[in-house]
Formats: structure tokens, C-alpha cells, sequence
């Protein structure tokens, strides 16, 4: 309730004015009671106290404080945004994660090393519309998963992430600097909400100084304390793996990082970390996507209609015309489908419905209440009415709108035409990389087909347009080194998956040489 405010202010000014009316009115009503012309004034003065308490619930107060809740609700409170539900708790999640010979210690069951990748990929379960990313440091710093959902990738390269695989050269600076900055790289222009987690067992003096100059323009971050503060001996590391100087977890320097304003917590052996790290990130989401001008203010001011209803029955105290009226009112509610919906229309604007249905995942139903062209496009894309979302579309001149007008001439194979649109929108936002990686693979596949003699004819009813990406990834092209991982999007990945011809732990291990041997 932090971001409550008013879409249409103005209308409470009303309330001063009603405030004033209502004074008024006591005054008179108390100064020229009709009592105190056939009673004692002293004895009507004893009872007109006496009966003053019930005066309260007189039909004029009652009338103020009607009027007062409609005009707060014609003021349009809102404190949250319209949010479509598959959007409201995506993220995209980069975690950095410590990887020193110290994460094998044992005081953490099987060690530290495996019970925090336990707990990522819990994690992961509970945010499953979110993307995650995995940075590894100790001495150097290394990108191990690009941000991606693609579940296959992830459980493919994050088991055999273990402290073995890091390079021993040393680092003038602090290793989680250089890792905040990667994570930072990583996640910009990612179309979603970031937060960064920090995984570590241990924290320098730079270490420390790291994290408080990164927070201070990166609020969304979250430490995740991995171990205890007495330490334990190395469980499952291989028989040369140097010793760390010590294992114990230095409890007092992560706790002044808590009183610095740095959310701390250490890792537990039940879900109370989890459900800390959720709330933060979500709380995060949601935070982001109040300060983004991309939605709209959700108006909840009809909801006060629950509290104006009591009081307007309140008001007719014989009750002849509620008796009547509520009813018949309920009974045209539920036996007519029409005065149903002419009803809701009388609470809720177009848009607001539409957003309704959106939310039913009733995208047809949606595509015909919206009257804002971007969300009809939406609704109609969502609801593969192609035809009808490249109308809607047309109608949006913004980086988005010319996007989304692409991707559903891309679905209708017209692909020059799409093309052309995916520029416009690059023109409009040269940050637009899911316009960049969109427009690559249409034009592959226009390229592919008029290299075939004979064959350039469109692709039968059976072709996989699922590379359209509807939210912001980064792309990745085949030129690019492996250092550019971070920018792959998941059909890429599984491509990349399937040429591996080594094991992803000793790829791991020799990526990392050679990136610690070229910083």
C-alpha cells in the first residue's frame, strides 16, 4: 500500500466542501431544535445530551458519509498496476554464486557446495515463469548459465559447478566485484525485473565494500549466507584440492551488512529462507513494475461500492423502495446474462474487463472488451487471431507495437513485411534485443527458402513459429564467442546442447582457463 495514490485527485476537493456543508448543518440543526420550543430549555438540554450518541446515525450524517466514500471513489485509489497474470511474478534472477574451495565444507549437509545449489533450484520451482542465471567466482569470476528458463540447460550445467573447476590465479581485487559487474552486464536490457543473489560463504574487507557500493545502485539484492560460524571439515572435495586458511563464516561481518540496509539472511535447513527469498524478489517485481510507465494504474475505487451499498440502505429507513428495488436488482443480475454484463459495464470500464478476461487467460473475450489497440493486439496474438493483431497493431506507433506487428506478420509468413516492421521497432529502441533476435531467425529462414530452387513457397501449416519471443531475450549468433553465452536465447541453447561433444564439467573447467587467462 506504499504506492496509494489517486488517479483523478480532483475529486477531493469535494470532501472540503462537504466537510464545510456538514458543519454547517450541525450547527443549525443543534441551534434551532424544535425541542427547545416545547420543552424546559434546562430539561431539553438534559435530554437532548442524553440522545445525542444516537444522532450520529441521523439520515443527514449518514448522507455525508455516502457522498464523502463516492467521491473517494470517483478519486480512482489504485496501488498497483494491470498487470497481466503470466507477467506478474516473471523475473529474470541472476545468482552469484561463491565457488571457493571453503563451499566443500561439511558443517552444511552433504556440503555447502550442493546444499545451495539445492536451494537455487528449489527456488526455481517456486518462481517457475521466472528466468534464471548463474555467475560463478572465487579468484576469477565466470558467466556458467545465461539468464534462460530452459530447464534441460540449466540442470545440465549447474550440478557439476563445484570449487574444483574454478582457475587458482589470483585477483588483485575483489572477485565479487568483478562478479556483480557480470551479473549486472548480464541481465541488462532483459526486458524483465532483475534481482541478483549472492550465494557466498565468506566476505572480505573488498568483498564487503563490493556489496555496499553495488546496493546502492542495485536495491534489488538479496545475500543468501551459506554455512556456520564454527566451520566444518571438507566433505566430497578431490584429494588435491587446496585447503582453505579457514572454513567458518564470518557471522559478524554479514551482519553488518543487515544493519547497513543489505538484505541478509543465512541459509536454513526448512523453507524460511526460501520463502525470504521469494517475498524479497516478488516484493522486487512488483516494485518494478509500479515505476514502469509500460501498464497502466489498476483503479480500485469500486471496490469502496461494497461499502457505499449498507449506508444507501441505511438511508431509507423504511425501506420500502430497498425492499423492492435490491431484489429485483439481484434477480436481474443472476437470470439475465445482458443485464449481467450491462452491469459490469456499469462498474468497470472496457479496458478494465478486458483485463479480466486477460486474466481468465480469455483472450477472444478480452480482444473484443479492450479499447486500448496494444492490449486488443495482445489479447488477439495470445488468442492466434494473427489477422486481427496485425490490425490492432498498426494502430501503435511505439518500439512494442511495431514488435508485436511483426511477430504476427511473421506468423502469417509474411516475411519481408516483417522485417521491415522488426527495424522500425529497432529504430524506435536500439535496446529492443528480442526485435534483434526475431528479426535474425526470419531472416534465416527467408534466406533458406530462396536458396531452395523451386521452393519459395511458404512453409506448410506444420512450421514452428515458437522462436517468436513475446517478452525481451537476449540473442546470440554462431560467430560469437563463448564468452557471449549471455546472450542465447533457449532455441539456441538446445542447438548448442546438442553439439557438446565433451562433458559440461571439464567444458566448464577449460571456459574458465581460458577467461581468466585473457582478463
Amino acid at each position: 500500500m506504499s504506492d496509494l495514490h489517486f488517479l483523478r485527485p480532483w475529486w477531493l476537493a469535494g470532501i472540503v466542501v462537504l466537510v464545510i456543508a456538514a458543519l454547517i448543518a450541525h450547527r443549525r440543526q443543534s441551534r434551532d431544535s424544535e425541542w427547545f420550543s416545547v420543552i424546559d430549555p434546562k430539561l431539553a438540554g438534559a435530554l437532548v445530551h442524553q440522545h445525542r450518541g444516537q444522532r450520529l446515525l441521523n439520515r443527514l450524517n449518514i448522507l455525508w458519509l455516502l457522498l464523502t466514500v463516492g467521491l473517494i471513489a470517483m478519486a480512482g485509489p489504485s496501488w498497483h498496476k494491470q498487470i497481466p497474470e503470466g507477467l506478474r511474478e516473471k523475473a529474470a534472477v541472476m545468482v552469484v554464486f561463491a565457488n571457493g574451495t571453503s563451499m566443500y565444507a561439511g558443517d552444511v549437509v552433504p556440503n555447502r557446495n550442493r546444499a545451495a545449489k539445492a536451494k537455487i533450484d528449489a527456488l526455481r520451482q517456486r518462481l517457475p515463469q521466472s528466468s534464471f542465471g548463474v555467475i560463478a567466482w572465487a579468484n576469477t569470476a565466470h558467466l556458467v548459465i545465461p539468464l534462460t528458463q530452459n530447464n534441460e540447460f540449466f540442470n545440465l550445467f549447474m550440478p557439476p559447478l563445484e570449487p574444483d573447476l574454478m582457475p587458482v590465479t589470483p585477483r588483485p581485487e575483489s572477485a565479487l566485484r568483478a562478479a556483480l559487474a557480470l551479473a549486472d552486464e548480464s541481465s541488462k536490457n532483459n526486458g524483465q525485473p532483475v534481482n541478483i543473489v549472492v550465494v557466498t560463504d565468506t566476505l572480505s574487507s573488498l568483498d564487503d565494500a563490493a556489496l555496499r557500493a553495488f546496493y546502492t545502485h542495485f536495491p534489488a539484492l538479496e545475500v543468501l549466507v551459506v554455512g556456520t560460524k564454527a566451520g566444518g571439515a571438507l566433505r566430497f572435495a578431490p584429494y588435491n584440492t587446496f585447503s582453505p586458511g579457514t572454513t567458518q563464516v564470518p557471522i559478524a561481518a554479514f551482519d553488518a551488512l543487515k544493519q547497513a540496509g543489505i538484505p541478509v539472511l543465512s541459509m536454513t535447513t526448512d523453507d524460511q529462507d526460501l520463502n525470504w527469498l521469494t517475498d524479497h524478489i516478488r516484493n522486487s517485481v512488483r516494485q518494478s513494475q509500479n515505476e514502469s510507465n509500460r501498464w497502466r494504474w489498476q483503479d480500485s475505487g469500486y471496490w469502496l461500492v461494497l461499502l457505499m451499498l449498507p449506508l444507501a440502505v441505511m438511508l431509507f429507513r423504511r425501506l420500502s423502495v430497498a425492499a423492492v428495488l435490491f431484489p429485483l436488482l439481484l434477480s436481474t443480475t443472476f437470470w439475465a446474462p445482458q443485464a449481467k454484463a450491462d452491469w459490469n459495464h456499469l462498474w468497470w470500464t472496457p479496458d478494465q474487463l478486458g483485463q479480466k478476461a486477460m486474466n481468465n487467460k480469455d483472450y477472444p473475450a478480452a480482444a473484443t472488451l479492450y479499447t486500448d489497440s496494444y492490449r486488443k493486439g495482445r489479447a488477439y496474438y495470445l488468442a492466434k487471431e494473427y489477422q486481427n493483431a496485425a490490425a490492432a497493431f498498426h494502430n501503435v506507433d511505439s518500439a512494442e507495437g511495431n514488435f508485436y506487428l511483426a511477430n504476427s506478420l511473421a506468423q502469417l509468413q509474411q516475411y519481408q513485411a516483417a522485417l521491415h516492421y522488426y527495424a522500425q521497432a529497432l529504430q524506435c529502441d536500439p535496446t529492443l534485443l528480442a526485435a534483434k533476435t526475431n528479426a535474425a531467425t526470419v531472416k534465416a529462414i527467408l534466406e533458406e527458402t530462396q536458396k531452395k530452387q523451386g521452393k519459395r513457397q511458404r512453409a506448410d501449416n506444420h512450421t514452428d513459429f515458437s522462436f517468436l519471443k513475446i517478452e525481451q531475450q537476449h540473442a546470440k549468433t554462431k560467430n560469437e564467442s563463448p564468452r557471449s553465452a549471455k546472450n542465447m536465447n533457449d532455441s539456441e541453447l538446445n542447438n548448442w546442447m546438442s553439439n557438446v561433444d565433451t562433458s559440461p564439467k571439464e567444458m566448464l573447467k577449460s571456459l574458465f582457463i581460458l577467461q581468466s587467462q585473457g582478463e
